[in-house]
């Protein structure tokens, strides 16, 4: 069974924060309720709500900026052979 965060016809926001901790006690406060079970499945720390008939992604930017210089860093070690 499919979970609803990844139906096509659900609209899908994305925030990125640099305090992902910060922000995520904050809405959670306001009453957006945290999907569980969510999972990116890749190294970017996020955490998906609903947000009445819709899902906002709060993507923690550290880790979206770390995520994003892998790729480089290993393109340039594997070129330097």
């Amino acid at each position: 069974m499919r979970s609803i965060a990844h139906e096509p016809d659900v609209p899908r926001y994305v925030h990125v924060a640099s305090d992902h901790d910060g922000v995520r006690a904050a809405w959670e406060r306001l009453g957006f309720e945290p999907v569980l079970g969510w999972d990116r499945g890749d190294a970017v720390r996020s955490t998906l709500f609903r947000a009445g008939p819709a899902f906002v992604e709060l993507v923690d930017g550290e880790s979206l900026r770390a995520a994003a210089a892998r790729p480089y860093a290993a393109a340039v070690a594997i070129s330097g052979r």
